[in-house]
């Protein structure tokens, strides 16, 4: 997942590793290494879907545009990069503010039509709705019931040995 605004990575962090799921800050100007290394992160002959969510302005709606330009040119083995939010959409139905857009000579994305918005106007539960109805579809929920299992698993075992470490000190 691929979040424009870097404050929001730590409120859907949480969610995205419950999937397994990478989440990182990305700009229209993420520099060359960080891109390179996205390019070789992605493994080759697994399918790789990046996610991307940002704001309604010129310049969150070319950063889709411009990372896939960088990863193509790195060699990024075959994905999908879908844009998660924000849309349109979400704009009306959650009345988020609107802020005119900042239009200057030069500027990226000059097509851009309409007001901006911002990310982060987004409720956090409903940012945080989008992000598991995002991930989940590529998640083999099996494999995820598994992990869980493991996880509880080595939980129960990991208090055990803290009980005995106690009892050891108390003596």
């Amino acid at each position: 997942m691929w979040v424009e605004k870097e404050g929001l990575v730590a409120g859907i962090a949480p969610i995205a590793d419950r999937y397994a799921a990478l989440v990182l800050p990305v700009s229209g100007d993420s520099s060359v290494t960080a891109m390179h290394k996205a390019a070789r992160r992605f493994p080759a002959g697994k399918q790789v879907h990046v996610l991307y969510f940002g704001d309604l302005d010129p310049t969150g709606d070319d950063i889709p545009r411009v990372l896939q330009e960088k990863l193509d040119n790195y060699g990024a083995p075959p994905y999908t990069l879908t844009r998660i939010a924000l849309k349109p959409e979400h704009v009306a139905r959650y009345h988020l503010p609107t802020r005119p857009t900042k239009r200057r000579r030069g500027m990226r994305n000059p097509e851009f039509e309409g007001e901006s918005v911002e990310l982060d106007a987004l409720p956090p539960d409903v940012l945080h709705e989008l992000v598991e109805q995002a991930i989940a579809p590529h998640v083999d929920l099996g494999v995820r019931a598994a992990v869980e299992q493991e996880e509880a698993a080595e939980r129960v075992a990991l208090q055990r040995l803290v009980r005995r470490w106690r009892r050891r000190q108390d003596r």
